[in-house]
C-alpha cells in the first residue's frame, strides 16, 4: 500500500488557509454584514430613528437638510442619509425602503474593514491584513449596529479611509495626501466639526512629523488635501446657508457647541469601564499587549499615527459625546483593531490558547442561551424563562417549527468543526472571535427574529392609529415631543401628517400621547375623550400610545 503524502496539506490547514485568505475574509464578512439585516421593519430606536431622514429624501425630497416627518433633525450631517436614499432606490425593485436603506450600514462596515486592511498593511506588515479585519468583526458592540441604520457607522468608514491614505505617505505622499484630505471632508459630513476630530488629528500628526524620507512633499500634499477637504464641506454648507439660514445657523451654533469639552461621561468611572469593557471585547487587551511589546518603537511613523487616531477618538468619545450609550463608542474599534492586530502574532502560547478558548466556551454558552429563548417561546421550557419573556413581549406567540431548529443545530454543529479542526496558530482565537459572532448572531436571526419584530416594530401601532384616524376622517394628528424613532415610523407607515401642539382642536381634531414606564398621563381637558390605546412590553420595556378627541369636535367633511 502506498504511503500518504505527508507533504499534501489536511483539509483543515485547507480551510484555516481559505478563512485567513482575502477571499475568505470577504466570504465572511458578507455573511456577518447581509444575515439580519433584511426581513424586518424598521425597529424602534436607532434603526427608525435615523430612517426617517432616509424617507425625508426620497418622499419628500428633503436631499439638502435631513428632515423627519416635516422637521429638520440635525443630529448628523446628510452623508449617511444620501448613501441609504441612494442604495434604497436601486434596490427598490427587489427591497422594501426600509431594508434597501440599511444597505448603507453594511457598505459602511464593508469600507471600514477595506480601509483598515490596506492601513494595518502599511504600517504594522502583510501579516495584519487578515487580522485586523477578523479583530474588528470578532468585536462584541459591532454586531448589532451593524445591522440597523446607523450614521455613526459612515464616520468609521471615513476616518480609516483617512487612516489608509496617511498609511501610504512615505511611498506615494501626493495620492496620500489628497485622499486623506478627501477623508477628511467626508468625515465632516458623516460626523461633523466633532465626527472629523480623528481624521483631522491623524492629519495634523502627518504634518507635524512626517516621513522623514518625504517631509517635504508630505506637507505639501497634506496642505492641499485640506483645502480639498474644504471644498468638500463647503459643497455641502454653501447651498444649506443660502436655502435655509435660520436653520443652518442653527446648527453651526450647535456644532461649535459640541466641540466644547464635557467632564459628564467621566463622572461614573464605574460605569465607563463596563461600557467600554464589554463593547470593546476582544481588542483591548491584546492592544494593550501590542503598545507594551512594541513599546520601543512607538515613535516610529506608524506607531504614532495608530496612537494619534486612538487617542484622538477615545477623547472625542468621552469628552465630546452626549453620553456613552454602545453606539457612540463604535468609532473605537477601528484604532483598537488596528493596534491588535500588530499584538496577535506575539501574544504568549498560554495567552493566545486562552484568547482561543475563551471565545469557543463564550459563544457556546450563548448559542445555548438562544436556543433555550426558542424552545421558551415555542415550548414554555424552561417554564421560568418561558415566563420572564411573555412579560418582555405581552401577546406574543411564536408559531413553534423544528425546521428553524434544525438549521440552527447544523450551524452550531459547523463552527463547533471549525473550530475545533483549525490548526494551532497565532491567528485562531481572531478566527474565533469572528466566526463566533458570526455563528451567534445568525442563530439570533433564525430563532428569534420574530420574537425581535414583535417588540421592536412600531407598524401595528401605526396601522392601528392609521385605522382609527382615517374613519375619524382626521387630516392631522398634534403631537408634542414624541421621540424621532416614533415621528419616522409614523411618518413612514401611516403618511399621517403629524402637527403641533397647538394645533390640537383647530386644525387637528386628534392627539397622540406617547409614555412609557417613568412617564404619566399628561393633564388633559375635561372634554378629551381616548379614541385608541396601543400598549407593547412590560416592566422597563412599557410603552402606551393613546390617541384623544376633544368631545365637540366634529368630524370633517371629505
Amino acid at each position: 500500500m502506498a504511503a500518504p503524502d505527508s507533504t499534501r496539506p489536511d483539509w483543515r490547514a485547507r480551510a484555516l488557509g481559505f478563512l485567513f485568505s482575502p477571499r475568505g475574509i470577504v466570504v465572511l464578512a458578507t455573511i456577518y454584514l447581509l444575515v439580519g439585516l433584511f426581513g424586518h421593519d424598521p425597529w424602534r430606536g436607532d434603526d427608525s430613528r435615523y430612517f426617517g431622514p432616509i424617507v425625508g429624501a426620497l418622499r419628500d425630497g428633503h436631499w439638502l437638510v435631513p428632515t423627519t416627518g416635516g422637521e429638520a433633525y440635525l443630529e448628523y450631517p446628510p452623508l449617511y442619509y444620501w448613501l441609504g436614499a441612494a442604495l434604497a432606490w436601486l434596490a427598490g425593485p427587489i427591497l422594501p425602503l426600509h431594508d434597501g436603506a440599511r444597505l448603507a450600514s453594511a457598505f459602511s462596515i464593508g469600507a471600514t474593514l477595506f480601509f483598515l486592511a490596506r492601513a494595518a498593511t502599511a504600517l504594522f506588515g502583510r501579516p495584519t491584513l487578515s487580522t485586523v479585519c477578523l479583530l474588528a468583526l470578532g468585536t462584541l458592540g459591532l454586531v448589532v449596529h451593524a445591522h440597523e441604520t446607523q450614521p455613526i457607522l459612515a464616520i468609521l468608514a471615513t476616518s480609516t479611509l483617512t487612516l489608509a491614505a496617511l498609511a501610504k505617505l512615505p511611498r506615494s505622499p501626493r495620492w496620500a495626501g489628497l485622499v486623506a484630505g478627501a477623508g477628511l471632508g467626508l468625515s465632516f459630513l458623516a460626523g461633523g466639526l466633532a465626527g472629523a476630530v480623528p481624521s483631522a488629528a491623524l492629519i495634523v500628526a502627518a504634518l507635524t512629523a512626517p516621513p522623514q524620507e518625504t517631509a517635504g512633499s508630505s506637507r505639501r500634499a497634506l496642505l492641499a488635501g485640506v483645502m480639498v477637504s474644504g471644498a468638500i464641506a463647503a459643497a455641502w454648507l454653501a447651498p444649506f446657508f443660502v436655502s435655509q439660514p435660520d436653520t443652518a445657523s442653527l446648527w453651526w451654533r450647535l456644532q461649535v457647541a459640541n466641540l466644547v469639552p464635557s467632564l459628564d461621561n467621566l463622572q461614573h468611572p464605574a460605569f465607563m469601564v463596563q461600557q467600554l469593557g464589554w463593547f470593546l471585547w476582544p481588542l483591548w487587551p491584546i492592544a494593550g499587549w501590542a503598545l507594551w511589546r512594541e513599546r520601543h518603537r512607538l515613535t516610529t511613523f506608524g506607531w504614532r499615527l495608530a496612537l494619534a487616531f486612538l487617542v484622538t477618538t477615545l477623547a472625542t468619545v468621552l469628552l465630546l459625546a452626549d453620553s456613552l450609550r454602545p453606539a457612540n463608542l463604535l468609532p473605537l474599534i477601528p484604532p483598537l483593531a488596528l493596534i491588535a492586530s500588530a499584538g496577535v502574532q506575539s501574544l504568549r502560547r498560554g495567552a493566545a490558547s486562552a484568547f482561543d478558548w475563551f471565545a469557543i466556551m463564550t459563544f457556546l454558552v450563548f448559542a445555548i442561551l438562544v436556543v433555550l429563548a426558542w424552545t421558551a417561546m415555542g415550548l414554555a421550557w424552561p417554564p421560568g424563562l418561558a415566563r420572564q419573556l411573555v412579560k418582555l413581549a405581552p401577546g406574543f406567540r411564536l408559531e413553534f417549527s423544528l425546521g428553524p431548529g434544525i438549521v440552527g443545530g447544523i450551524l452550531v454543529a459547523g463552527w463547533l468543526a471549525l473550530v475545533w479542526n483549525a490548526p494551532r496558530s497565532p491567528n485562531r482565537g481572531a478566527i474565533n472571535w469572528a466566526t463566533g459572532t458570526t455563528m451567534l448572531w445568525t442563530l439570533a436571526v433564525i430563532l428569534l427574529m420574530p420574537w425581535f419584530d414583535h417588540g421592536k416594530s412600531y407598524r401595528p401601532a401605526a396601522e392601528g392609529l392609521a385605522r382609527t384616524a382615517h374613519a375619524i376622517r382626521a387630516e392631522c394628528i398634534a403631537v408634542e415631543e414624541i421621540s424621532p424613532s416614533l415621528r419616522a415610523s409614523l411618518s413612514y407607515f401611516t403618511e399621517i401628517p403629524l402637527a403641533p401642539l397647538a394645533t390640537w382642536g383647530h386644525s387637528c381634531s386628534l392627539r397622540l400621547v406617547a409614555m412609557d414606564h417613568r412617564e404619566a398621563l399628561p393633564a388633559l381637558p375635561s372634554s378629551a375623550r381616548r379614541v385608541w390605546e396601543y400598549r407593547r412590553g412590560g416592566g422597563r420595556q412599557l410603552e402606551v400610545l393613546q390617541l384623544y378627541r376633544l368631545a365637540d369636535s366634529s368630524p370633517r367633511r371629505p
